[in-house]
């Protein structure tokens, strides 16, 4: 009776550290996504250098206007937006040697 329980314990011990040994691969492989994911939010040039594979020197990024947004004076709907634009230099190339981001404003109907 005495060695049944011992096996038994031994059993649960060595299939809690399996589970416990999961959670771990899962944790390190979400925060590794989440510390990517705010990577290409709070630096954009990176995001372009990768995608094009071009240096940092290579990207221009215009800063995007604020004249549509609710809040800005005269307060209220400004019935627009802007959209990115992406220009590769040169045009359709699979390997550009410069890339451009600028804002077109779009009018709501």
């Amino acid at each position: 009776m005495q060695a049944e329980l011992e096996k038994a314990a031994r059993a649960s011990g060595r299939a809690s550290q399996n589970s416990n040994t999961g959670c771990g691969c899962l944790t390190v492989v979400v925060l590794g996504a989440i510390c990517f994911g705010c990577w290409l939010w709070f630096w954009p040039k990176a995001w372009y250098e990768v995608k094009y594979s071009v240096s940092a020197d290579h990207v221009s990024i215009d800063p995007k206007p604020h004249d549509c947004e609710f809040m800005k004076s005269p307060i209220g709907n400004k019935y627009c937006h802007y959209e990115k634009v992406v220009t590769l230099v040169p045009e359709n190339s699979a390997n550009p040697t410069d890339v451009y981001v600028t804002w077109q404003k779009v009018e709501d109907q």
